[in-house]
């Protein structure tokens, strides 16, 4: 079972990573109006993926979510990953800004998370403007533990 969730969780990240962070143009300088913005912009985004995280809320967690994000990351999904992500580093507590990218038409910002087991988990949130609403197409936990994941067999 544990391999399955491993494989899902994996099939999943190489999924949005494909999508939402292959090939194209990277780095455009932001101005730091521009930062300020999307600073502002991704916060109630990112406080309501950690609610929905610490609730075990699907539907809190994937609100922002584009119709991408919603088809690879489903309920189903979402559970197996927050039964790995608990089990390896805990409940949410909090995250702090670090910087922002442009790559093509999508926007990475980037967070330092702290969890109940671990405290420095990089968040990356990758948003894009669909009509008037910004919306989640990509979203990241990285640590050594969480990588860790892929040795436990």
């Amino acid at each position: 079972m544990k391999k399955l969730i491993s494989l899902t969780l994996i099939i999943v990240v190489a999924f949005l990573a494909f999508n939402c962070k292959g090939g194209g143009k990277t780095g455009a300088k932001l101005s730091e109006e521009q930062i300020m913005q999307l600073k502002k912009l991704a916060l109630p985004i990112m406080e309501t993926i950690q609610q929905g995280m610490n609730e075990d809320n699907y539907e809190k967690y994937s609100t922002d979510f584009d119709e991408r994000m919603k088809n690879a990351i489903t309920e189903k999904v979402f559970k197996q990953t927050q039964t790995l992500m608990n089990d390896k580093v805990g409940k949410f507590e909090a995250f702090t800004f670090d910087k922002v990218m442009k790559k093509d038409q999508f926007y990475v910002i980037m967070y330092k998370g702290k969890f109940e087991k671990e405290d420095n988990v990089k968040i990356s949130l990758s948003i894009q403007k669909i009509k008037d609403k910004y919306f989640v197409s990509g979203l990241w936990f990285n640590s050594p533990k969480l990588r860790s994941m892929k040795k436990d067999k």
